[in-house]
């Protein structure tokens, strides 16, 4: 038996959150193994799971912090710079590119908060020669900063964790930095299997719905949910569409609202 030292990449300097409190992490880890041909594909598979890790504490990090500060426009600026960082092309939808596109349901929920709705896209092409049979995936996130019910108010017992409503954009957001670290760590080469780091998958669209649903005398009235009840649902899918062509496209989750 022998023991090596993994060090594992903790490289999340909390600039997202709003006050500088940078939990305990686990640094290294002592991994033992049987033979020594054993250690690069134990090591390769280490920082494989690294990298969806750091992705995870992203995630946590970004649906515990408090709907004040992780507001639509905050969340917009980390969703843009995560794209910088790993050079993934996106793109941004404000209120007035929504209300062209007649996304009236998710103008809706937003209308009566401090910041409007937006719609985030980040486009990640994950192969440079994809296979012939490599597909595309979309993933759509559910971003309400803050769901207070609006003019429907939550009760007491419900209300105090809607900050989280924005769990399923925090989870996109998540993966894209995944998706980053492992690129970047991979350079996007095969493995000795001949595998890709994404598996089968070419090219992946990452579209986060950003809006706060608050009380004010601009916000919806209840009848409105009526009449424009999946409308929402329906241009996503259309922008998917538009962002992607009609080929290799395997998933879409639409938000609705």
């Amino acid at each position: 038996m022998r023991a090596n030292i993994v060090d594992l990449p903790c490289d999340c300097d909390f600039r997202h959150l709003s006050k500088a409190k940078v939990p305990k992490r686990l640094h290294h880890a002592a991994v033992a193994v049987r033979a020594d041909d054993c250690w690069d594909h134990m090591s390769s598979n280490l920082a494989f799971d690294a990298c969806i890790a750091e992705g995870t504490l992203l995630a946590r990090d970004l649906a515990n912090e408090r709907g004040d500060d992780m507001n639509p426009a905050h969340l917009e600026r980390i969703a843009t710079a995560l794209a910088t960082e790993y050079g993934f092309k996106h793109t941004v939808l404000q209120e007035d590119d929504l209300k062209r596109l007649n996304m009236n349901m998710m103008v809706a929920v937003g209308q009566a908060g401090r910041e409007k709705a937006r719609l985030v896209v980040i486009e990640v092409n994950a192969a440079a020669d994809p296979e012939p049979d490599a597909k595309t995936v979309v993933v759509v996130g559910k971003g309400i900063t803050y769901d207070s019910g609006g003019l429907n108010l939550k009760p007491t017992g419900f209300i105090e964790e809607m900050h989280m409503d924005m769990g399923g954009a925090a989870a996109v957001l998540g993966a894209v930095e995944s998706m980053g670290k492992i690129l970047k760590a991979s350079g996007n080469q095969k493995n000795a299997n001949g595998d890709r780091p994404l598996g089968g998958f070419s090219r992946a669209v990452f579209i986060v719905a950003l809006a706060e649903n608050a009380i004010d005398a601009l916000a919806y009235k209840p009848h409105v949910l009526q009449t424009a009840s999946g409308y929402i649902a329906q241009r996503t899918v259309s922008f998917a569409w538009d962002c992607l062509g009609t080929e290799h496209t395997s998933t879409l989750r639409a938000w609705q609202g």
